[in-house]
């Protein structure tokens, strides 16, 4: 009987450390899943907005013209010290208080550092963000001054298809899908050349509880040529920004 007892005591223990680590990879597995899924989401939200820019973009209707967003973008250069009415809604800038006079971005990395140590939400009452910042969340991007909107596109995805929709919430936290992106650019001044300006586009998203982080330059306003437009052929142009590549990061 002391034989059988002691064999029985070894199989329990035996099965509890199995089932343990069953379930400890389970978790693991899952934790991975979400992880790659929301960078795929992450880059796919970035890459949504920039390819619209570049291209076909058009988020106001001015009058008595019509003009693409990235036509009239093209005036930043001329208006660094008060890029403001120049930018649209899901354009932002960081600033010492002269306007365009960052040389780095660095949204992306205040949200990151932000939205991991859990700080306080603080909404923004404009596009501009301090350079005193030391740390923002997501949804403080979400701002409304003067009723007039500024917000980071903010996209779901579809649970069937895997493609990104538009969400029409008014902010992060509104949006009660536990699967959603939210997308930005970010405008600073060009570290060769204090009279051009740099376009950046960011992106957060969101998995079960993984998070990922991308950036992505997109192209440079040049203030000493009338040729501003941002394409193929005028980003491969452009001075070496390797430091501010693509950058990503997944944080479970």
């Amino acid at each position: 009987m002391l034989l059988v007892a002691i064999f029985l005591l070894i199989l329990m223990a035996g099965s509890a450390q199995l089932f343990t680590r069953i379930a400890e990879d389970t978790i693991s597995s899952g934790t991975l899943r979400d992880s790659s899924e929301s960078l795929m989401l992450a880059e796919s939200a970035m890459e949504n907005l920039r390819g619209q820019f570049i291209n076909t973009l058009d988020t106001v209707v001015e009058a008595p013209t019509d003009t693409l967003d990235e036509v009239i973008a093209r005036q930043l250069p001329a208006n660094m010290a008060n890029p403001d009415a120049i930018l649209f809604k899901y354009m932002y800038y960081v600033t010492a208080g002269a306007g365009l006079d960052q040389t780095q971005p660095s949204i992306l990395q205040l949200i990151a550092d932000g939205e991991a140590a859990g700080a306080a939400a603080s909404v923004m009452a404009a596009r501009s963000i301090s350079s005193a910042e030391t740390q923002l969340r997501i949804n403080d991007l979400f701002a409304n001054p003067g009723g007039t909107a500024i917000a980071p596109m903010l996209f779901t995805q579809n649970a069937n298809t895997g493609i990104l929709t538009s969400s029409a919430a008014a902010s992060w936290t509104a949006e009660a899908s536990p699967t959603k992106a939210a997308v930005w650019v970010e405008v600073s001044q060009n570290a060769a050349a204090s009279t051009d300006v740099d376009l950046f586009v960011q992106a957060m998203s969101q998995v079960g509880n993984a998070k990922s982080y991308v950036q992505r330059y997109i192209g440079t306003y040049n203030a000493s040529t009338v040729i501003g437009t941002i394409s193929a052929l005028a980003e491969a142009s452009n001075i070496d920004r390797a430091t501010a590549a693509t950058v990503a990061a997944s944080v479970p």
